[in-house]
């Protein structure tokens, strides 16, 4: 988990060390790849005998073709959208909207596994704390500076700043929407795990094949 919170953690300054927002789907491109590259090592060490069991393939072949993995495909453009996003407003407070999306993704994921497993228990209080994380975004949505005062955006509606400043907060939150699609990758690697063989499944530790599963739905 920490070295999660630190990769993401170090995307804002992935973008703006690289230069990412000048080209942002190459940007995503580039860290999609990089992600994909690792998957793939991760499954060939701990899922490879798994993976190349004569059953596992064809049953790719029948679960690939499903709303859950178009939604996964469109979940890769976050970051394209997210560098796109501080193109236009400052890369600290993209990121600070950005960084709602694990919630946002929670949410998605208890509404999913909502009447099975571990995923489905959110409570009151949950979500209460949970609004934290809203609160902060809008107050920093709010402080985003542009080049017009209130009064001016009122009088003149087509001001560049403004509107400039809208795209930029649409396409982060964009961005949150697209990355909170990475639930559907629990949701296909669940249904794929319950779909193998049990004597495939016995190969491997059973928390294991369900990790391999959610990542292999990734690097699909």
């Amino acid at each position: 988990m920490l070295a999660a919170v630190i990769g993401y953690s170090l995307m804002p300054l992935l973008v703006a060390g690289s230069g990412g927002s000048d080209s942002p789907f190459l940007f995503n491109a580039g860290v999609t790849l990089g992600v994909g590259i690792g998957q793939a090592v991760f499954l060939w060490v701990f899922f490879r005998r798994v993976l190349f069991s004569p059953s596992v393939l064809p049953l790719v072949g029948r679960k690939i073709f499903s709303y859950s993995m178009l939604l996964i495909i469109i979940h890769r453009f976050e970051y394209g959208l997210f560098a796109w996003s501080a193109a236009i407003i400052d890369v600290a407070v993209a990121s600070a909207i950005f960084e709602i999306w694990p919630v946002t993704s929670l949410l998605l994921m208890a509404y999913l596994f909502r009447k099975e497993g571990r995923y489905k228990k959110i409570t009151f209080g949950k979500l209460l704390l949970l609004g934290l994380a809203f609160v902060g975004f809008l107050f920093v949505a709010s402080s985003q500076p542009t080049e017009t005062s209130e009064t001016e955006k009122l009088i003149n509606w087509s001001d560049t700043g403004f509107w400039e400043t809208g795209k930029g907060l649409i396409l982060v939150l964009l961005a949150v929407m697209v990355a909170s699609f990475v639930a559907f990758t629990f949701r296909w690697g669940e249904d794929f795990r319950k779909e193998l063989p049990a004597d495939v499944v016995n190969e491997e530790n059973g928390r294991v094949v369900e990790v391999s599963c959610v990542i292999l739905a990734s690097c699909i």
